[in-house]
């Protein structure tokens, strides 16, 4: 039996879900159960990250949106499309609301990584404004990044949201790729180029672009923070390992390079070039890649926090001495059966009949 990309679409959320929610679980027991004492601000920030990563992952499972590419013609230009099935929620009301809310905490994730940075940049330069991630100032870089994933919403709902021309022009692809009909589905679309009736002709929508820029600012000026703070500690760290003469230390400055590194290339795999693809391709170079992007959005939040419990020292012995007692158990049972037999085996050699 081969499935319909609709169903595997289904069974990966479902898979997602499961992973990303698991994963936040288990850094939230152990950023409060494993941490050392002196990392309290580090504490609210994981606790920020993994919280949200958590309602991303509800809200993705729960839309499950897919992402679709329609190539233009002479009378619409290339749209890309992003859609959900109604049968999901109690009404269409409630299926537009959702979508928006999972573009509230996209967004959120965005800034969040942008924060993340932030702070470990001024915590490795040693910069005093790292005063600002304590209480009360923490609550200001929550109310930042649920401002962009408001923001983010209020663009999807005010540009994005279905129009006539963009319904008539989705129709017959839904019907003929996935077997729904416009009823059945609620959807926000990008496109831009559009037709003039007045001219005849197809014209760039400026409108669609300034607003899709403003929608993808959130996303640039995450990346921009991404590669200043990353820059900026690289140096920094490379300055501490030239006058270090603790190996301890330098051990400590290593594990937050190598830190540094996967934090950084994990978001730009997952998240960064996704986006990129998933919004620039399709529109404008005209490439179905839509359908490809979405899972490694959706595995994002549960990837990263593994990261982190396995490169911060604490959370990894936490996590994996269990099984290493559990592996030196058999093997010392094992040991303690095999020099009992052999025990065994000398004895019953000397006590057996001689000739």
């Amino acid at each position: 039996m081969v499935l319909s990309f609709e169903q595997v679409s289904d069974i990966s959320y479902t898979i997602a879900v499961i992973f990303c929610v698991s994963c936040n679980i288990l850094l939230l027991y152990l950023v409060y159960t494993k941490s050392p004492k002196h990392v309290g601000t580090y504490k609210h920030l994981m606790t920020f990250f993994a919280i949200n990563g958590i309602l991303h992952s509800i809200f993705d499972f729960i839309t499950k949106p897919i992402f679709i590419m329609l190539e233009g013609n002479e009378y619409h230009g290339n749209i890309l499309v992003y859609f959900v099935l109604n049968k999901r929620f109690p009404s269409k009301w409630w299926a537009v609301l959702a979508t928006e809310i999972y573009g509230f905490f996209l967004a959120v994730i965005f800034v969040i990584f942008a924060v993340h940075f932030i702070f470990r940049y001024w915590t490795i330069t040693k910069n005093p404004k790292i005063r600002f991630f304590n209480f009360p100032y923490f609550i200001f870089w929550i109310l930042l990044s649920y401002y962009f994933g408001v923001e983010y919403s209020a663009i999807l709902h005010i540009e994005f949201s279905e129009r006539p021309d963009k319904t008539e022009f989705i129709r017959q692809k839904m019907q003929d790729d996935f077997g729904h009909s416009m009823n059945e589905v609620t959807y926000m679309a990008a496109r831009f180029v559009k037709y003039s009736e007045e001219e005849g002709v197809l014209r760039v929508d400026w409108r669609q672009i300034a607003f899709y820029f403003a929608a993808v600012k959130t996303m640039i000026l995450s990346f921009i923070i991404l590669i200043y703070c990353g820059i900026a500690i690289t140096k920094s760290i490379r300055r501490d390992l030239k006058a270090l003469a603790s190996k301890e230390r330098l051990k400590l400055e290593l594990n937050l390079f190598m830190a540094l590194i996967v934090q950084t290339v994990i978001p730009l795999l997952m998240i960064y070039c996704p986006f990129l693809l998933m919004w620039n391709f399709p529109i404008f170079l005209g490439i179905e890649t839509a359908r490809l992007t979405g899972i490694g959005v959706a595995l994002y939040p549960g990837i990263d926090p593994l990261a982190v419990i396995f490169i911060v020292a604490n959370y990894r012995r936490a996590l994996l001495n269990p099984f290493r007692r559990l592996v030196l158990r058999q093997n010392v049972s094992y040991t303690v059966r095999e020099i009992s037999s052999t025990s065994r085996s000398g004895l019953g050699a000397k006590v057996g009949p001689t000739n």
